[in-house]
C-alpha cells in the first residue's frame, strides 16, 4: 500500500510495510531533502525475507500521513537495498472479532507422530520460526500426509480463523495468469522455499499463532501457515519485492510460485538471471529441485 508522506516539506510516496516497524529512507533522497546529520551506527537490519541491511546513518524526525503528525526514527540505507525512496513500517496486527481466547489442550498423538512433532517444532526454534510461550491461546498440532508419502506438521487454525479479521488485498486469479502466457514459449518457475516462513509476525499478534504440543506451548516468530489471513498478506510481500519487474511483465507470482514467461531461451537465461538478483537481494529462499 502506498501514502502520501511528507517530510521536512516535500512530499513522497511511501511504501507502507505490515511486516515491519522500520523506516527506511533511500541514501539518494535523503541528499536531496533538507534533513539533520546522521548518526553513525553499525546496526544491521532485518530486510525482506532473510536478507539483512547495513544502515548508513540514523535521524530523527516527523512525517506526515493523513494530516497525521508521526514521530520516527529513519534509517538512511543504501540505494540499492530498496526500490522505493521511503519505507513506512508498520508492525503486522492480526486482529479479531471479539477478545474471548481459544484454547485447546494438546491433541493426543501416536508415538510415531509424537516424534515428527518434537522434530519439527527443534527445527522450528533452531531456525527462528517459532519460540515457546505462554499465551491465552492454543491451537492444535495435527500430522497429515503429503503426496509423496512424507509427513507435515500443521496448526489447526479452524476456530481462530472464524474470529480473523480479513484482509482485503487481492489474490491473483488463475484465468489472468492464463491469459498473460498465451504469447510465451517457455517458463521458468521459482518455487520459495518455506514461502510464508519469509514474512516476519508482529510481537504482539505471536499470541494468536500460538499452538500446543506434549511438551509444550510456541507462538510463530514467522507468519504460519493455515491462517486465513496469510494468502493476501504473503500476496502483497511478493508482489512488493517484485513490482518493478511485474509492471514489465517479467514475472507473475501466484502465492509461492515465480512464473517468468519468456519468448526463446536466451531472453529466458536473461530474466532468470535478473530474477534471482532481486531474490538473492531481499533474502529470499528458492527449492532447486
Amino acid at each position: 500500500m502506498f501514502k502520501d508522506v511528507t517530510i521536512f516539506g516535500r512530499k513522497l510516496n511511501g511504501l507502507v510495510d505490515t511486516g515491519s516497524n522500520l523506516t527506511l529512507l533511500r541514501n539518494s533522497t535523503y541528499i536531496n531533502i533538507d534533513a539533520p546529520p546522521l548518526k553513525q551506527t553499525n546496526t544491521l537490519l532485518p530486510g525482506f525475507g532473510f536478507s539483512r541491511i547495513n544502515v548508513i546513518g540514523t535521524f530523527d524526525s516527523e512525517i506526515t500521513i493523513d494530516d497525521q503528525i508521526i514521530p520516527v526514527t529513519i534509517s538512511v540505507v543504501p540505494n540499492s537495498r530498496t526500490n522505493y525512496d521511503l519505507i513506512i513500517g508498520c508492525d503486522l496486527d492480526i486482529a479479531l472479532t471479539d477478545d474471548e481466547p481459544i484454547f485447546h489442550k494438546p491433541r493426543r498423538l501416536p508415538f510415531a507422530e509424537r516424534d515428527i512433532v518434537d522434530a519439527q517444532v527443534d527445527e522450528w526454534v533452531k531456525n527462528g520460526i517459532v519460540e515457546p510461550c505462554s499465551s491465552p491461546y492454543a491451537s492444535q498440532v495435527v500430522v497429515v500426509k503429503k503426496k509423496d508419502g512424507k509427513s507435515r506438521v500443521c496448526i489447526d487454525y479452524r476456530r481462530l480463523n472464524r474470529k480473523l479479521i480479513k484482509d482485503n488485498y487481492p489474490l491473483p486469479l488463475i484465468d489472468d495468469i492464463l491469459d498473460c502466457l498465451q504469447n510465451a514459449k517457455i517458463f521458468n518457475t521459482l518455487d520459495l522455499k518455506n514461502g510464508f516462513f519469509h514474512v516476519a509476525v508482529n510481537e504482539m499478534s505471536r499470541k494468536f499463532t500460538s499452538f500446543v504440543t506434549h511438551n509444550g506451548q510456541y507462538q510463530f516468530r514467522r507468519m504460519p501457515f493455515g491462517l486465513s489471513t496469510c494468502p493476501s498478506i504473503f500476496m502483497w510481500y511478493i508482489n512488493a519485492i517484485f513490482r518493478h519487474l511485474i509492471s514489465k511483465s517479467i514475472v507473475l507470482p501466484y502465492m509461492d510460485d515465480v512464473v517468468i514467461p519468456v519468448a526463446n531461451e536466451s531472453q529466458a537465461l536473461e530474466y532468470l538471471k535478473i530474477v534471482l538478483e532481486v531474490a538473492c537481494d531481499y533474502g529470499l529462499e528458492i527449492n532447486f529441485k
